[in-house]
C-alpha cells in the first residue's frame, strides 16, 4: 500500500498533465484495531474522497470454497465494494470501473463479510467523504510469506494514477 501511494504520485508527476485537486497520501497505523491512524488523518485532512489502499484476501488456493473467494491473483486490482466497516460510494465505484474499462486496466470486485480498511475512516470522519478501496489480492495475508501478483499491483497503481488525473 505504501509503494502504491508513492508510485502513483510519481506516475502522475511523470505524466506532466497536472491535476486540479489537492492530493494527500497518508501513511497510517493500527488499521487492525479500529482504523486509528486513518481516523486521525481523516479528521485532520477532511477529504472529499477517501481511497483506502490495502491488500485483500486472495483465496485462489487449494481448499478454499469458491463462494468464499474474495479475489483471485492475476485478475487485476480488486475494487473493494464492502466490508464490515463500510459500503463504498456507488458513484465513485462506477467512475473507477468506467476508467478501468476505458483504459483496459484489469479489475475484479471484492466483498468481505467482516474486517475493515482505512477508506472507511474517511467516509465516517467529520461530514464524511466518498470512499472506496483499491486493493491487491494477497495470499497468506498477515504472515511473513505474503505473496502478490506484480501485475495486480501495477493495475492498482495504474487505476489510482488515472483516477487522480481525472478527478
Amino acid at each position: 500500500a505504501c509503494w502504491l501511494g508513492i508510485e502513483s504520485i510519481r506516475q502522475l508527476d511523470r505524466a506532466g498533465k497536472g491535476h486540479a485537486t489537492e492530493i494527500v497520501v497518508s501513511f497510517t497505523v493500527q488499521e487492525e484495531v479500529g482504523l486509528r491512524g486513518a481516523k486521525t488523518s481523516s479528521y485532520a485532512v477532511r477529504p472529499d474522497i477517501g481511497l483506502g489502499l490495502d491488500v485483500t484476501l486472495a483465496c485462489d488456493t487449494p481448499g478454499v470454497p469458491r463462494q468464499e473467494c474474495v479475489s483471485v491473483q492475476g485478475k487485476g486490482f480488486a475494487l473493494h465494494i464492502k466490508d464490515g466497516s463500510f459500503i463504498s460510494d456507488r458513484e465513485l465505484t462506477s467512475e473507477i470501473q468506467s476508467i478501468a474499462e476505458k483504459k483496459k486496466i484489469k479489475f475484479q470486485r471484492s466483498i468481505l463479510a467482516a474486517g475493515g480498511q482505512d477508506g472507511a475512516a474517511a467516509q465516517q470522519a467529520a461530514s464524511g467523504a466518498k470512499a472506496v478501496g483499491i486493493t491487491v489480492g494477497t495470499r497468506y495475508i498477515h504472515t511473513v510469506t505474503e505473496m502478490i501478483d506484480k501485475k495486480d499491483l501495477q493495475a492498482a497503481c495504474d487505476i489510482l494514477t488515472a483516477l487522480m488525473s481525472e478527478v
